[in-house]
């Protein structure tokens, strides 16, 4: 995504200016947001009846892959 519309999407999600987002924001802000999205899309799908069921097992691997890649987001800075 171009980070412009990164910073965009995370102002739109969260009800802020996307200069705050700017000066006040970080990467693990739009990793969160993306993880929202990602899964009220896949309720959604759920509730249609669509789209394939995702594990507890599924989901908390996504979650440990968004905090590996904030920890290693951390340690290069």
């Amino acid at each position: 995504m171009n980070a412009w519309l990164s910073i965009d999407f995370v102002a739109k999600r969260y009800g802020t200016l996307p200069s705050t987002v700017l000066k006040e924001g970080d990467s693990l802000d739009l990793k969160i947001a993306n993880l929202a999205v990602q899964y009220e899309t896949y309720l959604s799908k759920k509730a249609q009846g669509s789209g394939a069921e995702l594990t507890e097992h599924d989901m908390q691997g996504m979650l440990d892959r968004v905090k590996k890649r904030a920890e290693d987001a951390k340690k290069s800075n």
